[in-house]
């Protein structure tokens, strides 16, 4: 019996022992930075510490035995990916763009570039020189916080199921969904940026349904926070943070659904007023990937651009907004699905396909016959005008295919909700808040 308490009383502070630790560990290899040890010492002793207590509390934490193996299993197969990557071969979609991050950062850290400058990479290169300053700028420590980045998504999108109070057959799936898709194994592996933006867009997740289960605004306000970090590391990502204000604004809570009747009418105009004329600054003076469309034509150029071995709709050419309306859903699917069967080119299109497009379309076809999960309707709106943004700035199925990483969960957890075989109204699930 008392063992049984000590335990429970350990899954429960598990995660409050972590946190320290890690802390613990970037501040000792500082100190040990200090004393002149070399670089690639210090990444094994980051790397080594840090995956011994991501693995103790994986085993403390109050998941069952079925998850627990999952999240070990997937933290696996993610560090051998990265010392393949590193020591073996390059992974699918390693090359010039990690490669530009490691040395543009690298260069940084040695005084050969100005972090306050316009940098290739932008916040996410400006982000890993941060993280030479405490483990030095061996490229190992750098690719397994990645890693690192990638297990706390699971983790967290874990959770997010967990609040939603799904059958365990509906969690499983979109856990295993998530750990275990090659290409997502291959991009947690390397060192690219979409790990950090679905982090961040999980992270909002879990806020958001805290403020649509509790209707706290803190939740709401931590939400778009991680958003607008999000935002700075790739712009499309503000359009979530849009689509999360017009959700807050509108949603009537009586009613359990998106208003537009009587008051609500009148705070749909302000919001969209807000919406634009925010969207409208941010376009022009913040990231560069949209500030260059101040005509048109700069996006009718992007969105008919077709270079690159994988390009699809390589005959499309918009030149007006009636033609960039029309070929939009065509981006859209491509966008979601490619490489597609009538455009393979050897043995990996057809794999991509199989374990990648294939499983997006069939979420995709789960969630357009939802009629009745609330929760997974919000985040399919979510889901929607984000993977349209981004489809129109891609035109080619390598780049699409990580790009889309970042839209996954939105399009995951709305597909769970609308599989779970026990599913019902959150409203009637509502969580308790800790106190």
């Amino acid at each position: 019996m008392e063992e049984s308490i000590v335990e429970n009383k350990l899954n429960k502070n598990s995660y409050k022992i972590a946190i320290p630790l890690f802390i613990l560990t970037l501040v000792l290899c500082l100190l040990i930075k200090l004393f002149g040890v070399r670089y690639d010492v210090l990444s094994v002793i980051y790397v080594t510490s840090t995956s011994s207590i991501l693995i103790f509390y994986i085993l403390n934490s109050k998941n069952d035995k079925n998850k627990k193996l999952i999240f070990l299993l997937a933290f696996i197969v993610r560090i051998i990916g990265m010392y393949i990557d590193l020591y073996v071969f390059r992974l699918p979609h390693a090359g010039s763009d990690d490669d530009g991050f490691y040395n543009v950062s690298l260069k940084c850290f040695n005084g050969d570039l100005k972090i306050s400058a316009n940098l290739y990479g932008g916040i996410y290169t400006k982000f890993l020189y941060f993280i030479y300053l405490f483990i030095g700028s061996n490229r190992l420590g750098a690719q397994f916080t990645n890693v690192l980045f990638s297990m706390i998504s699971i983790i967290y999108f874990s959770k997010i199921l967990d609040k939603l109070s799904l059958s365990n057959k509906s969690k499983n799936l979109g856990i295993l969904l998530i750990s275990f898709m090659p290409n997502l194994i291959f991009l947690n592996s390397i060192l690219r940026r979409d790990t950090l933006i679905t982090l961040l867009a999980i992270l909002s997740i879990n806020k958001f349904l805290d403020w649509y289960q509790l209707r706290k605004i803190k939740y709401a306000i931590v939400a778009l926070l991680y958003i607008l970090i999000a935002s700075a590391i790739h712009s499309a990502m503000i359009f979530v943070f849009f689509m999360y204000l017009f959700i807050i604004f509108m949603y009537n809570k009586k009613k359990d659904k998106i208003d537009f009747s009587g008051f609500n009418f009148t705070k749909a105009l302000f919001s969209l007023c807000f919406i634009v004329v925010i969207g409208i600054y941010l376009f022009q003076n913040v990231n560069s990937k949209f500030s260059k469309f101040t005509e048109m034509d700069a996006l009718y150029e992007t969105v008919s651009n077709t270079k690159g071995g994988s390009a699809y709709l390589t005959s499309m050419k918009v030149e007006t907004l009636p033609q960039l309306i029309m070929f939009l859903p065509f981006k859209f699917v491509y966008f979601l699905f490619s490489p597609m069967p009538w455009d393979f080119r050897n043995v990996m299109d057809m794999f991509t396909f199989a374990f990648d497009g294939a499983i997006y379309l069939y979420l995709f076809y789960i969630c357009i016959r939802n009629k009745k999960e609330k929760f997974a309707k919000v985040m399919f709106y979510v889901f929607i005008p984000i993977t349209l943004v981004f489809s129109l700035g891609t035109s080619a199925s390598g780049t699409a295919v990580r790009h889309r990483y970042n839209v996954l969960p939105f399009l995951l957890v709305s597909a769970c909700c609308i599989l779970d075989e026990k599913s019902v109204s959150i409203q009637k699930n509502m969580v308790k808040e800790k106190k």
